[in-house]
């Protein structure tokens, strides 16, 4: 409902800012059973979740005001189903009265994040409770919760650093979920979402099939670590004695259900394999990450640290690409094997990838990426390393070759990787030492940077293809990642469209702080509407970790919700009403004064003249004398467009006080001209010493003039003996 009232008291015809009735959904208007509403009603369309708007989406040929805050790609979450609502069309089917037809998405408060959206009609505000909640502490902290970051600009794009510091140490057949971290946003700016901090690393190698894999004869990539010093910033931990085995890893189920990796410690020892296997026969228990060295032929590590040592308390962990992954399978063992192997691809329409040793990082779709790479040298001399972006049918779009023009040094660092005031620094201090352990085993490290192609979906670090030949005499691994850096096309997309909501928002507070918000449309009375909107929908699911399934799809759906608007005017016009001179039992009014009536909204007269009726003030005397009609001051007299004069804002509901004071001096221009009120002077002169009675008649439009009506607003007052305040100052004065 769009109560009327402003004073405190008044709000007794109808639910302040509530709802009235639900709208009858049908293809077309049913013959019965639709509410009714009064011709001033706000029809609302409430969706269950936050919507895309359609490109040139209009309601009454012109643009929806406000947003509904739906997020930047439209996917709304409900557990691990995700939906996406496009409206495509919004109309009101019905004759309205003469007036501006707005319609705006209400601001919901729903937290950080909008879980529904409703579109008012035919208002300018954008709050469904303007008037319900009183001015207090609370409204106006709720006012700066929801607008407060009106004027804020975007979040800028933030890029992401992932690592593998925080993987387990060995291989793994699924390969690996990381979860980067994205670099802050400045203070006092504001984003629609999170950066995606999560990328997904495999290998291309495998099939899918862990008994086919296990017959490639490929050594697999793996998480390796070392132990360095803890940065500097960081308060090292007290001593506890001389270095020991690293501790079984003991699962965290609490930890794991919030979500927070759990890595086991670095073991600060190089262990031989035949060393490994005699620990374990005896039942003392050997770390995981000095097998992992000891089978796979990770970096040998330096001796422990000495008492003039500082002691390396921390760990660094990198990922070691795959070893003898070429084009030409060479499985270990006899001819039959290599059969096996062609068999089990061809029945799962696997192919090998364009490159060797490749490792596949599924970043999406991407402005930049940065690589840490430690490269072993004769590979980077021989130029054999790349860097490929891939489209989703892995056709390589672009090629980037790894030089040893690449090397750090003498090239630097980005500087965000070693801001010592960036979050990234304390990560880098940890690779780069383990990098100086790997340069004895012949690595070198590089930087690598490529520029995003607009169709690529992931990016591969691999070798040129080599014969199986080469792939057996090399020796260790062919590269190590350390490091990836990524800007993706979805932050981009996020930033620009973040950009446009903040500028819908502060549009939304200038409308209906400006001038044009005190034009509207009204609905005509005994009129049945419908309000139809149309929607094309989609929803999958996704599982973590894995492709979306469920997937469905709508297009084209309508729906109308259908009402009807009441017969009769308003009863009484107390909601209406601002005040009025003389007040109600005032006593001694001057007779020369002019009688005044403000009415707390422009649009008292309209409300009536769309139900056939004319308003007209009448004013009876105690003495039944008649007060004087003439053709410039008739009686009774009539309030319409031409006698009610507007009266600038002087009285606002409590929202639009509260967000005034709020934007007041910001982006947001509020307009002190803007109406909000009408007046009507009525100089009838009055006798002295009478008590009247004034009433606000409600008359059919087409009764004769000086009829009379129901009175549906009355006031009682006296006059006294004095014309104006001037007449009696003078009773006061001494004769001279």
């Amino acid at each position: 409902s769009r109560s009327p009232a402003l004073a405190v008291g008044t709000g007794t015809d109808k639910p302040i800012d509530g709802g009235i009735g639900d709208g009858v959904e049908a293809p077309a208007a049913p013959a019965s059973g639709l509410p009714v509403v009064p011709i001033d009603a706000i029809p609302v369309l409430m969706l269950a979740f936050p919507p895309l708007q359609a490109a040139g989406l209009t309601f009454k040929g012109d643009a929806l005001n406000g947003t509904p805050e739906a997020p930047a790609d439209g996917w709304a979450p409900r557990g691990d189903v995700f939906f996406k609502y496009t409206v495509t069309h919004v109309d009101l089917s019905g004759p309205l009265t003469a007036g501006k037809t707005p319609a705006t998405w209400w601001k919901l408060k729903s937290g950080d994040k909008a879980l529904a959206a409703q579109l008012a009609l035919l208002s300018w505000v954008p709050e469904p409770t303007p008037k319900a909640i009183e001015r207090s502490k609370f409204l106006e902290e709720t006012v700066k919760e929801t607008w407060g970051t009106v004027c804020w600009p975007a979040a800028r794009p933030a890029p992401v650093l992932w690592t593998f510091l925080q993987e387990p140490l060995g291989p793994s057949p699924i390969g690996w979920m990381l979860e980067g971290e994205a670099w802050p946003d400045p203070p006092n700016t504001v984003r629609s979402g999170a950066p995606d901090v999560l990328l997904q690393v495999t290998e291309r190698w495998r099939c899918g099939d862990s008994k086919l894999d296990a017959l490639a004869g490929v050594i697999p990539a793996q998480v390796e670590g070392a132990a360095v010093r803890c940065p500097v910033r960081e308060p090292a931990p007290p001593l506890t004695g001389a270095p020991t085995l690293a501790a079984p890893l003991v699962p965290d189920v609490i930890a794991s259900a919030r979500g927070r990796k759990v890595t086991e410690a670095f073991a600060d020892e190089q262990v031989s394999l035949i060393e490994a296997i005699r620990r374990l026969n005896s039942g003392v228990a050997v770390g995981r990450s000095a097998l992992a060295r000891a089978v796979a032929g990770g970096i040998e590590q330096p001796p422990p640290a000495t008492a003039a040592v500082v002691p390396r308390r921390c760990n660094s962990r990198v990922l070691a690409a795959p070893v003898f992954d070429s084009r030409r399978p060479q499985p270990f063992g006899g001819p039959e094997r290599l059969k096996l192997l062609a068999e089990g691809w061809q029945k799962r329409r696997f192919k090998p990838g364009p490159l060797d040793d490749a490792v596949v990082f599924h970043t999406g779709g991407v402005r930049y990426a940065t690589f840490y790479l430690w490269v072993h040298n004769r590979v980077l001399e021989a130029r054999l390393l790349v860097l490929a972006q891939m489209d989703a049918g892995e056709g390589v779009l672009a090629q980037r070759l790894v030089t040893p023009a690449d090397r750090v040094p003498p090239n630097p660092f980005p500087p965000a990787w070693i801001d010592p005031q960036g979050p990234w620094r304390d990560e880098l201090e940890l690779l780069v030492q383990h990098q100086a352990l790997t340069q004895q085993a012949g690595y070198s490290a590089v930087v690598v940077t490529v520029d995003g192609l607009r169709d690529a979906t992931a990016l591969q670090v691999g070798l040129l293809p080599q014969d199986p030949k080469w792939h057996r005499a090399i020796s260790g691994r062919p590269f190590y990642v350390a490091a990836i850096e990524a800007l993706r096309l979805a932050e981009i997309f996020r930033f620009e469209y973040d950009k446009l909501e903040q500028t819908k928002k502060q549009g939304v507070l200038e409308t209906a702080l400006g001038p044009e918000s005190a034009d509207h449309a009204l609905l005509l009375p005994n009129t049945v509407y419908g309000v139809s909107v149309t929607w094309d929908a989609s929803r999958e699911r996704r599982p973590q970790g894995k492709p979306p399934t469920d997937k469905k799809d709508v297009s084209g759906k309508k729906q109308t919700f259908w009402f009807k608007t009441d017969s009769e005017a308003p009863r009484r016009l107390d909601p209406w009403m601002l005040a009025s001179a003389p007040e109600d039992g005032e006593k001694h009014f001057f007779t020369s004064e002019a009688l005044k009536i403000v009415f707390g909204t422009n649009n008292v007269a309209r409300i009536f003249d769309a139900y056939n009726q004319r308003l007209q003030v009448r004013i009876k005397a105690a003495s039944f004398r008649t007060p004087p009609s003439t053709p410039a001051v008739p009686h009774p007299f009539p309030l319409n467009d031409v006698t009610l004069q507007p009266v600038k804002a002087a009285v606002l509901s409590p929202w639009e006080a509260a967000v005034e004071d709020l934007v007041r001096g910001s982006c947001v221009s509020v307009s002190g001209e803007r109406t909000r009120h009408t007046m009507a002077t009525i100089p009838i002169p009055l006798e002295p010493f009478t008590d009247y009675v004034l009433d606000i008649e409600a008359v059919a439009k087409g009764a004769p003039e000086g009829a009379s009506g129901p009175s549906i607003w009355r006031r009682s007052f006296s006059t006294g003996a004095f014309p104006a305040l001037e007449d009696f100052a003078k009773s006061f004065a001494i004769a001279a």
